[in-house]
């Protein structure tokens, strides 16, 4: 079935007056983060999905791609796509709600995992290791598999914020200004290792930056 070309959808390209929205999202789903945490929630890829929704849903140019994946759904055509960042294939769109469902399972069970490693631990370094650790497998992970059209690298900074917050720690990409989740020059070679399978650089990154 042929449809209308599907508009592209950039950073550059989200209306700046419609920029605060996003910040106002934000906000709730840091106030959610620390609801989860303080219950010791777990994290799954439909938290993600709802994040996505309410932080991008005011400024996309169609509809449905905020909150959903890419993927086969014929209602929704413009999300039946590959992407890529700097020549570097997330998951083929087809294999994309499987990916994300390991995921969710592999999130599971490694948090459970650090949750009891961490109670044991009286190191702080330890700790900060080990929140680093799954911070970098879970925003990581997101980077490669790359599962919503745009949005993917706000949403796994979220993630990552809500590991260290688990475990006591700051969130080091509170929303700084509209529109964006603060990032420095060393963030990007270490996400663009992660899209490649390689989350070593991202938790260097992450214990280096909580360090500061």
């Amino acid at each position: 079935m042929s449809h209308l070309p599907c508009p592209e959808w950039k950073n550059e390209q989200e209306p700046f007056d419609k920029l605060d929205s996003i910040v106002r999202a934000a906000e709730s789903i840091y106030e959610f983060i620390q609801r989860q945490n303080q219950k010791k929630n777990l994290l799954n890829h439909g938290h993600l999905k709802g994040w996505h929704a309410k932080l991008f849903s005011g400024v996309v140019p169609v509809p449905y791609y905020a909150g959903n994946y890419r993927s086969t759904e014929p209602r929704h055509p413009c999300l039946n796509v590959d992407n890529q960042v700097n020549g570097v294939r997330g998951a083929p769109f087809q294999d994309v709600l499987k990916k994300m469902t390991e995921f969710s399972e592999l999130l599971a069970s490694t948090t459970l995992d650090t949750d009891k490693f961490v109670a044991s631990q009286k190191s702080a370094e330890l700790r900060l290791k080990a929140a680093a650790q799954l911070a970098a497998l879970a925003a990581g992970r997101l980077i490669q598999v790359h599962p919503f059209l745009n949005g993917n690298g706000r949403i796994a900074r979220l993630t990552a914020d809500f590991f260290f917050n688990r475990y006591g720690f700051r969130m080091p990409f509170f929303i700084p200004r509209p529109g964006t989740l603060g990032v420095d020059a060393e963030y990007g070679p270490a996400s663009q290792s992660a899209m490649l399978g390689d989350f070593n650089p991202l938790f260097r990154y992450f214990v280096v930056l909580m360090a500061r």
